[in-house]
């Protein structure tokens, strides 16, 4: 299999017209049959993170979160209805499962945690360039330790998203099952596609 430059794989993750997969990526899918039936959490990524990066401001607006929020929904969403139509043909394993349940609770908290304290520090750091010291003045000149209060307020925002470590992992473990509960509780026979998406099915996706 020939592989993909630099170029053909930017392509295929960035443009909105239609393009191959790169090469690693059907190498993939082919070694792992569930990973065509359920979502490539690699592009799942690049479109919230493009949302995620319009917030990259002081002061979180309101329509910050709710699209956000509007577009993580529409990717559980779909991640659902991946799983059920394909539920009777495909064999999802608890490590594949397990990943989806994991990427989709790591999406789920990114409306809850702005960017606006890393903007703040942007901002600082380019007046720097002007006048030494940034906004802190040039008395008080310490970047690194500018730079770690950044850190530590972005961790503590992303544990309050998250719940926290102990939280997370139940969540993760609880939407696993959910997943694997939903592609073995289909029929013996049924048609692959005819699957009732009602609303007992998609609320799972609504759990913290």
């Amino acid at each position: 299999m020939k592989q993909s430059s630099f170029w053909e794989v930017t392509l295929a993750y960035l443009t909105p017209n239609l393009s191959h997969l790169p090469a690693a990526t059907r190498a993939t899918l082919t070694a792992d049959p569930s990973r065509t039936a359920t979502p490539k959490l690699s592009y799942f990524a690049i479109s919230i993170s493009v949302f995620w990066l319009l917030t990259f401001h002081q002061g979180q607006q309101v329509w910050d979160a709710a699209i956000l929020s509007v577009v993580v929904a529409l990717l559980q969403a779909l991640t659902v209805y991946m799983v059920l139509v394909a539920r009777s043909s495909m064999i999802l394993s608890v490590a594949r499962a397990t990943v989806l349940a994991s990427a989709l609770l790591v999406f789920q908290s990114i409306p809850l945690v702005p960017l606006e304290s890393w903007a703040y520090l942007a901002q600082h750091l380019t007046f720097a360039l002007v006048q030494p010291g940034g906004f802190g003045g040039s008395e008080n000149i310490d970047y690194l330790g500018d730079l770690w209060t950044t850190v530590i307020d972005f961790e503590d925002r992303v544990a309050a998203a998250t719940g926290g470590t102990t939280m997370f992992i139940l969540s993760v473990a609880l939407c696993t099952a959910s997943l694997l509960l939903m592609v073995h509780s289909v029929d013996p026979g049924s048609d692959p596609g005819d699957v009732p998406l009602d609303v007992a099915n998609l609320s799972w996706a609504l759990l913290p």
